[in-house]
């Protein structure tokens, strides 16, 4: 299966699902995502003050040990979540299907 493809499937299920602040129907059990926190970070551009609240998370999850943590954390919520989906076999087999094609091109160094 090609790697880059399933987080995309994840994204589009947990989409045709409803929205993330909706009540989990298999579970019937609110999802409760971890506080992401918020800095006073604001860049002006031609003269608009424009805020970024969320900036820290752009640094490298490599290197920054906080943006890993929330990224750990918004993990488990949301692969908790998926794992609740009865038809995540099916839809994985028929993706793996249509996936799974020997592929040609240019070789690259």
């Amino acid at each position: 299966m090609h790697h880059r493809a399933f987080p995309i499937l994840a994204a589009l299920v947990v989409s045709a699902c409803g929205p993330a602040d909706t009540a989990n129907v298999t579970a019937g059990l609110p999802l409760d995502y971890p506080e992401s926190r918020t800095v006073d970070q604001v860049d002006s551009y031609h003269g608009t003050a424009v805020a970024d609240p969320y900036r820290w998370l752009e640094d490298d999850v490599r290197e920054s040990e906080a943006v890993r943590d929330w990224v750990d954390a918004q993990n488990e919520v949301t692969f908790a979540y998926l794992e609740t989906i009865d038809e995540r076999d099916a839809i994985r087999t028929r993706m793996t299907r249509l996936w799974d094609f020997e592929r040609y091109g240019m070789p690259v160094k």
